[in-house]
């Protein structure tokens, strides 16, 4: 099987603008209230939640209550969950490596005021002409 990759630039109209800020925003959110109901689970139980299959389990009870979530891709959602899960590797990782007398900075994972990007896993588009692409976004987007 051959791989291909293909760069575009993309236009997008004013509110595709708004539907991607949106999910940037929904991203973030997301990524947040996991973080914090990660820190309760240790404070109040003793639990461990950083893994990402327990993280993926929460998305359905955060999506619960906060239906702007359902405007994102089940699973950009669960890469943030994913996200969250190797920050907490990392941070173990790092917390040994400190242990064993390395001089490295250790830090734990930290809420974020913004993301830079999301990841779409099974990115789809479609080419409508020369100068349109739908990508799976449901966005038509001008090249």
């Amino acid at each position: 099987m051959k791989l291909q990759s293909c760069k575009y630039r993309l236009y997008p109209s004013k509110v595709q603008q708004m539907r991607i800020s949106a999910q940037f925003d929904g991203c973030c959110e997301l990524y947040n209230v996991l973080l914090q109901k990660c820190k309760d689970a240790y404070k109040k139980e003793g639990v461990s939640l950083n893994s990402k299959s327990k993280l993926c389990e929460l998305i359905r009870r955060v999506k619960a209550d906060n239906p702007e979530l359902n405007q994102v891709y089940s699973q950009v959602l669960q890469n943030c969950a994913d996200r969250l899960s190797k920050a907490y590797a990392n941070f173990f990782r790092r917390t040994e490596q400190k242990r064993a007398g390395k001089k490295i900075r250790v830090g734990f994972p930290r809420h974020k005021k913004h993301f830079h990007s999301i990841t779409y896993p099974q990115f789809g588009f479609k080419l409508l002409s020369q100068r349109r692409i739908r990508v799976s976004l449901r966005l038509e987007v001008f090249r």
